[in-house]
């Protein structure tokens, strides 16, 4: 049960103190985000110390101010960098400008003089012309990950390190 008078007591007493751990912690300069984790340090001291006084209440706030502060910090860099909402968009617009640049490059390596120098080239292994062939006969990722017992993004990432060796050949000619 939340006792009003200790939360207020801890409010009083402690505020300015895990107001600047906070801010020294935060990498945002936003005055909600920093009373956000104000607030979370607050809630925290009233569920885990209660009417109790714990011995080292400074020691414990600034540990746990820091380590709410970091928890936010990860949760914002992580919602910056995928947001939820643009996921699916982001996705879309990826696949058709990796196909498009892929229709492009296969159809310039088509011909057959670059296909004969790529296949010739020492910067290719094996399993690179393995790999090229199947994607001349116009393969995707899932059929060359069946074909060659892969999983479907292991056939991704040796598609995308054989697109670089070949813009290399090509480059070179």
């Amino acid at each position: 049960m939340l006792d009003k008078d200790f939360t207020a007591k801890i409010y009083k007493d402690y505020h300015d103190f895990i107001k600047l751990t906070v801010k020294n912690t935060i990498h945002s300069s936003d005055p909600d985000d920093v009373s956000m984790c104000i607030h979370d340090v607050i809630m925290a001291v009233v569920e885990n110390i209660g009417l109790d006084e714990h011995p080292n209440i400074r020691g414990w706030l600034v540990k746990t101010a820091k380590n709410i502060a970091r928890d936010y910090n990860r949760q914002k860099s992580r919602n910056r960098e995928h947001p939820i909402e643009q996921i699916d968009e982001i996705a879309q617009v990826s696949e058709f400008t990796d196909s498009l640049i892929e229709e492009i490059e296969w159809e310039r390596m088509n011909n057959q003089n670059y296909v004969s120098i790529i296949m010739e080239s020492d910067r290719l292994n094996d399993n690179d012309v393995i790999l090229f062939n199947l994607l001349i006969d116009g393969l995707n990722d899932e059929k060359i990950a069946e074909t060659l017992d892969i999983s479907k993004g292991a056939a991704s990432v040796r598609r995308s390190r054989l697109k670089i060796k070949v813009q290399k050949i090509l480059n070179e000619i």
